[in-house]
Formats: C-alpha cells, structure tokens, sequence
C-alpha cells in the first residue's frame, strides 16, 4: 500500500492527514482557516444558574483598524462581561451580542436570550470558544416581556 507516508512511520498528525491547507493554496484554493464558514453553535442552559452583568457593554473593535467589528451579517457586535454562578462557584466571560445591551446595572441580575457557545480557529491555528446571545437584558425586564 502507498500512500502519503511512502513507507515512512508517521511522527505527526500532519503526517497521517497529509498538508492538504499547503496543497490547497498551491492550487489556488482558500487555506482551511482563511474559509469563512460558519461555526457550529451549541445552546446554553443557564436557567438553574445565577448570571450577573460583571461589566457595562462596550464595542467589540478590531485591533489593527480601531473600528467596530461587525458579524457575517454586517451586525455591529458588543461584548458585556457576564459572571455566572454555578455550585457556589463564579466564572467571568464576555458574551457578543448585535444589540446594545441598556440599562444594565454591573452586578444586577440579568437574562440573555438564546446564548450560544461555539468554537474558532484562527490563520495561525490558534483555537478557542466564544459566548453569543441573542439579547442581554436586566432579568427584570426579562420577566416582564414574557
């Protein structure tokens, strides 16, 4: 059997799937990571915790141009830090969203409608998750609308 390996004991895994970003932009086609495929995002179930806002809203912005970001929609996007608490113990994590989050109060109570969780991988194959919800309102007027 030939293959890839010509005979040789694979020492990595790019040895055992082959360099097949490399081959695709020898062929002119996009790198895996330079693809803008959507992620899958996998829905959260925060109802048995507790979510506080641990910061106000602010603008996501990009870097290098100092500008806004906006998602594959052209949404503008904005970053609330969100503190959950779950068997007694609190984990901070900032949570986008298109809509400004108002008349949050840091510390308060608060509600996000349909929050996500899903994963990245960037050019250089850094990886890693992020939060999304639909909305973030104070958990009173949450309560309120439904």
């Amino acid at each position: 059997m030939t293959g890839a390996l010509d005979g040789r004991t694979p020492q990595t895994t790019a040895d055992l799937v082959g360099d097949s970003d490399h081959h695709n932009k020898q062929a002119g086609n996009p790198g895996l990571f330079d693809r803008k495929e959507p992620t899958m995002a996998l829905p959260l179930e925060l109802t048995k915790l507790i979510v506080l806002c641990g910061g106000p809203p602010q603008a996501v912005l990009d870097p290098e141009t100092g500008k806004q970001r906006a998602n594959r929609d052209g949404e503008l996007l904005f970053r609330t830090e969100v503190i959950v608490v779950g068997n007694g113990r609190p984990e901070l994590f900032g949570v986008r969203t298109t809509k400004e989050p108002k008349g949050l109060v840091v510390g308060g109570a608060i509600s996000l409608t349909a929050p996500t969780i899903a994963t990245f991988t960037t050019r250089d194959g850094t990886t890693g998750v992020f939060y999304e919800a639909a909305a973030i309102e104070p958990a009173r007027a949450a309560r309120e609308a439904s």
